[in-house]
């Protein structure tokens, strides 16, 4: 059997783990179970990976990674205002579809200004809505003058409903909308919010 080179195998083990988190959840991880669906010893994870932390964090970087590729197109858009709603609506979308490592990304791992040097994504992510908010402030499209409470604003409101959903408490038991249609009625009220027509 051929040898894996040790960047290989290391992307191996990072796959497989991403994996894990994907379809079992983030709890599923351990050096010894990661060890033994590879058919290695927990002692060889840890070449690789120092400790858990180090693992989950590559996993969360890989997130970041594709949350930017959801929602870099949004950017592209030349009005402000549509650029906005197809950017939060890609938020939301990438946070429903992958639970356990949006959870990672922004609920185990500490804040990514905190590290900032492994989170390029996330920096370049944040240039890109900088920027965007800028342009809209300019076109005269956006209505809150300061991206920091526009940011938080929107953050708050997209986070806090990502989390609900995900904890099967969004749509209320009693609303006669489906889940769908909540996030649809709340990206349309955020951006009436941020940029009236």
């Amino acid at each position: 059997m051929r040898r894996l080179s040790a960047e290989s195998l290391r992307q191996k083990i990072l796959e497989e783990a991403t994996g894990i988190v994907y379809r079992e959840g983030v709890e599923r991880i351990t050096m010894r179970a990661l060890g033994e669906k590879l058919g290695y010893s927990p002692a060889t994870i840890y070449l690789y990976f120092k400790n858990k932390d180090e693992l989950l964090l590559e996993i969360a970087l890989h997130g970041f990674e594709r949350l930017a590729e959801r929602q870099m197109p949004g950017f592209d858009e030349p009005d402000p205002r549509k650029a906005l709603r197809k950017i939060v609506r890609a938020y939301v979308g990438f946070a429903l579809e992958n639970p356990a490592l949006y959870g990672l990304m922004f609920q185990k791992l500490q804040p990514a200004r905190e590290q900032s040097e492994h989170h390029t994504d996330a920096q370049e992510l944040f240039a890109a809505w900088k920027e965007l908010y800028a342009r809209g402030l300019r076109a005269g499209a956006f209505r809150i003058p300061e991206f920091g409470v526009a940011g938080a604003f929107m953050t708050s409101l997209l986070h806090g409903f990502a989390l609900l959903a995900i904890g099967g408490r969004m749509p209320y038991p009693d609303s006669e909308l489906t889940l769908s249609q909540v996030r649809d009625r709340l990206v349309d009220e955020l951006v009436d919010v941020i940029a009236p027509v």
